[in-house]
């Protein structure tokens, strides 16, 4: 080893000898914190949304509460009574800097439906939007998240993108004329297939439905609604619905709704 890789050795031992030596104070965290967010939020949505319709309630609270469980006050615009939720907190820590801060952590999930259900953590949010408000009266917290309920889409690529299914996410009932939409890719811009939806029983929030998709590399054909794509560049698919039209990049999961086309690539 040469002498200058011998300092530098010297020097970043030093270091971590100094930082073992130094102390670590312990405090009581000060002052308590909410935290609002989505479930499973990897694109920082804003807002529920009738797919993304589960509420994380977080909180760091000061240890001085001296509790084991704490109350939760959750309403809405359309449920302005709303309900409580008894929450369990469990005593935990964090370092930052030279000190290990004492705290309660309390962590709960509400989702957001058509309807009000106290036993299942269910709130009612009103038709096109709604704000739900948070409060945490003994620990003087309050927070408010914003919802949206317009009909939703999203595309799901099974394994070996080979197929996909599309769906539909409503706040009511259509009644009897089930959802429908236009669907082509830019592969085979002029082909495009016009796909009726089927009711989906599993989601209990909100209304769902759906159609299945195939994708191959020749031609679309209303025949086992195939769709043209390429494989060898990217390709997106494009959904015409009650008189506007989304997009989905072939092949791209993703766990929020499907964006509006903005260009005049679809055409």
């Amino acid at each position: 080893m040469n002498s200058k890789l011998k300092i530098i050795s010297a020097f970043l031992f030093f270091v971590i000898f100094l930082s073992s030596c130094v102390d670590v104070q312990e405090a009581d965290l000060e002052e308590s914190v909410l935290d609002l967010s989505v479930t499973n939020n990897y694109y920082n949505l804003t807002e529920l949304n009738l797919m993304n319709n589960e509420l994380i309630i977080s909180a760091m609270l000061i240890p001085s509460l001296n509790k084991q469980t704490i109350e939760i006050q959750v309403s809405s615009k359309a449920d302005p009574q709303g309900f409580k939720i008894n929450a369990n907190l469990v005593a935990d820590t964090y370092v930052s800097g030279s000190y290990e801060y004492r705290f309660l952590q309390m962590e709960e999930r509400l989702q957001i439906g058509t309807a009000t259900d106290a036993n299942n953590k269910i709130l009612k949010v009103s038709k096109g939007s709604d704000i739900i408000t948070v409060k945490i009266a003994d620990a003087g917290l309050e927070g408010t998240y914003k919802v949206s309920t317009a009909d939703v889409l999203d595309m799901t690529y099974w394994s070996g993108n080979t197929t996909g299914t599309l769906w539909i996410y409503k706040y009511e009932h259509p009644g009897s004329i089930l959802p429908y939409v236009k669907i082509w890719t830019d592969t085979d811009p002029i082909n495009k297939l016009t796909l009726n939806t089927e009711g989906d029983a599993s989601n209990s929030s909100f209304y769902r439905y759906f159609c299945e998709l195939n994708f191959n590399t020749t031609a679309t054909s209303s025949s086992g609604n195939a769709l043209a794509v390429d494989s060898k560049q990217e390709t997106y698919i494009y959904i015409e619905y009650e008189g506007k039209t989304y997009k989905s990049k072939f092949a791209n999961e993703q766990t929020t709704p499907l964006e509006l086309n903005t260009s005049n690539k679809s055409n």
